[in-house]
């Protein structure tokens, strides 16, 4: 009951306020009409409307268009857009429209135009709240965060000299003091937007003492005091305060001794909860008809969330704010572009947008992971955990750009437009066994025969699951040896070896994985090197093989393996070449980035995370470690973010 009645004050000393002002006559409109004319001279700005067969959104749209505030692509009814815009008399030859009769299904491509960079901005037209907000924070295609959402709205009142900016009207019900910290952030973003450089904050309550039998009182106190300490910058926070002495002079000069920094001159009002806030709005659009706008802060990009009741005016006003919201992200936010969705971009990605940093994730594949998702047998790490490291990047807001092979022409171009960019694919090239008869049917490479079997049995993409019969020769005794030999006993071999050139001492793969090859049946036969592959009927037939014994120490530390000049065959019907893999040397096409053999070479290293010749250009992971364990490509992903913040932080 008292919160009801302190909106009713609230609305009601804003309206005695300006009582005796004619707010029919927008003649008098500074404020909007300025930030309109700034908006002319930034770079246009493309928005994209979801479910556009609305009137008067689509006049909105129009005179944005006229006035350069934005160009917009429509996406809804076609049908219905083209008889509204004709009742309108509006030329829609220069819009782009998109055909999607089903609003939520609208919505979703709409949003996803702005999440794949192809517009600016996002605006609801004739679809509930409810399902516009569900694309808002879609996890595929949305444009979340990971920050708290608020609604501000942007109120021009005559006689008084600046802005106001209200919230939050709309989210958070009973906001904790840390959520009133987050909808003063949100706030600040637009008012700097607007141009206002140290933006005054009000947390409004009912009085300007504070009174433990009233929290918000208690909350604006501590906001205040947060604020001298240096926690929350660029404004000036003064509270609590009440209405009349946030936004008038003249009540302030009848308060007399009251030493505060706020005398009626606040920019930003702080509605303690959402029915305050809420009330007070709808009461000030709805019976005092001040010119206004209205945003939804806390996305990646400007998302304009306006009534179907609110006037032509309102809207295009709120577009106005999106534009330059737009732009003033653009030039805030740094930007980090990461080549390779697997463990160590997808680390690093999670560790940037925590910081709020914006983060752009290319990958070769229609999907996130890399070899943790294609190259891993789900025996041995499942889907579920690889969504681990995928699902925190989705709702932090990380934008996933996917099928996208780059060169390192596309790298020096990205560097151009990111603060920074992150190389961290893996090695797509298998090494050959370079034998006679090595390209003979029957003979594979572990990486394809890994991808097929995973396609179908981990990832369901297809049913096309390798069918294997017979005896399977592996050569190698690494871990993804290992995967090989256990995904052909579960492709229908009837017997798989591995062969290796070294003993079981010395074999690259882990214990654990070698043991588990054995519980599956697989056997070793070590100290065996494959020297040609005989065929029979153009099929493999045969392996023949040298028998080895060690020798000295190697530049890698191990044994090295010595022929011994006897030679043994083995029935074959399949050979898994899983003998290692290397850089796709044909990816360095402008040869500016200083490379060995298709490896990245570093100039500087930052723990795990390495610079690159080029400024701007970092690199992590396989590509410049080799193959190793996700614990490796965690830490270079990890080190690289890490490295990053430190740097922006000092700026």
């Amino acid at each position: 009951m008292r919160t009801i009645l302190n909106v009713f004050i609230f609305s009601l000393l804003i309206i005695f306020i300006t009582s005796d002002l004619d707010q029919s006559d927008t003649s008098w409109s500074k404020h909007f009409h300025k930030l309109i004319e700034n908006v002319k001279h930034l770079p246009t700005k493309k928005m994209a409307v979801a479910a556009a067969e609305d009137e008067y959104v689509l006049e909105a749209v129009k005179i944005a268009k006229e006035q350069g505030l934005a160009e917009s692509i429509l996406v809804g009814d076609e049908k219905k857009i083209r008889q509204i815009a004709q009742e309108l008399n509006m030329d829609l030859s220069g819009y782009e429209i998109i055909n999607e009769v089903e609003p939520a299904k609208a919505a979703l491509k709409a949003v996803k135009l702005v999440h794949d960079g192809k517009a600016d901005m996002y605006m609801k037209g004739l679809i509930s709240t409810k399902d516009f907000l569900r694309s808002v924070l879609d996890k595929e295609v949305g444009l979340r965060t990971g920050k708290v959402l608020t609604h501000v709205g942007v109120f021009e009142v005559k006689g008084i000299d600046q802005l106001l900016f209200l919230s939050d009207q709309a989210f958070i019900m009973y906001p904790t003091l840390e959520e009133k910290v987050k909808i003063i952030e949100n706030a600040l973003d637009i008012a700097y937007a607007c141009g206002i450089q140290n933006p005054k904050v009000a947390p409004l309550a009912a009085v300007e003492v504070v009174n433990p039998k009233m929290p918000e009182t208690v909350d604006a106190a501590e906001l205040t005091k947060m604020n001298a300490q240096g926690k929350i910058k660029g404004c000036i926070i003064d509270g609590p305060l009440s209405l009349d002495m946030a936004i008038s002079k003249e009540a302030c000069s009848h308060k007399k001794g009251l030493n505060r920094k706020i005398t009626g001159d606040a920019d930003i009002l702080l509605f303690p909860d959402i029915h305050t806030g809420n009330v007070a709005y709808k009461m000030l659009v709805h019976t005092a008809h001040f010119l206004n706008g209205a945003i939804l802060s806390g996305t990646s990009a400007p998302v304009i969330l306006t009534s179907r009741s609110d006037s032509v005016a309102t809207k295009v006003n709120s577009i106005a704010l999106a534009s330059v919201l737009a732009d003033h992200l653009r030039k805030k936010s740094p930007k980090v572009a990461i080549v390779g969705a697997g463990p160590a971009g997808l680390t690093a990605a999670k560790e940037l947008l925590k910081k709020g940093i914006q983060v752009d994730i290319y990958e070769k594949e229609n999907f996130a992971g890399g070899l943790m998702s294609y190259g891993i047998p789900a025996f041995r790490i499942k889907l579920a955990s690889v969504q681990k490291y995928i699902e925190p990047v989705k709702q932090l807001g990380g934008n996933f750009i996917f099928n996208q092979d780059l060169k390192e022409s596309d790298f020096l171009e990205m560097a151009k437009k990111y603060d920074y960019v992150y190389l961290a694919f893996g090695l797509t090239k298998v090494r050959h066994l370079g034998i006679p008869g090595e390209e003979v049917e029957g003979s594979l490479n572990a990486f394809d025969f890994l991808r097929q079997f995973n396609f179908d049995d981990k990832l369901n993409l297809n049913k096309n699951k390798p069918k294997l019969h017979g005896t399977v020769i592996v050569v190698g005794a690494g871990n993804v040896a290992m995967d090989g030999a256990r995904c052909a006993v579960r492709s229908g071999a009837d017997k798989t070896i591995i062969l290796y050139r070294r003993d079981r001492s010395e074999a690259p793969c882990t214990p654990s994985e070698m043991k588990d090859a054995e519980k599956d049946g697989v056997e070793l036969k070590f100290l065996s090197n494959p020297v040609e592959l005989i065929t029979k009927d153009g099929k493999l037939s045969q392996v023949k093989y040298e028998v080895m014994k060690l020798g000295d120490l190697d530049d890698s530390g191990r044994r090295k393996p010595v022929g011994t000049g006897v030679y043994e065959t083995i029935n074959a019907d399949y050979i898994i070449s899983a003998i290692g893999q290397t850089p796709d040397e044909s990816v360095w096409n402008a040869k500016v980035i200083e490379t060995d053999h298709g490896y990245i070479k570093a100039s500087k290293s930052y723990g795990e995370a390495f610079e690159t010749n080029v400024p701007k250009i970092f690199t992590g992971g396989d590509i410049i470690k080799g193959a190793k364990t996700i614990g490796v490509a965690t830490k270079c992903g990890k080190d690289f973010a890490k490295y990053v913040i430190e740097q922006l932080e000092k700026k």
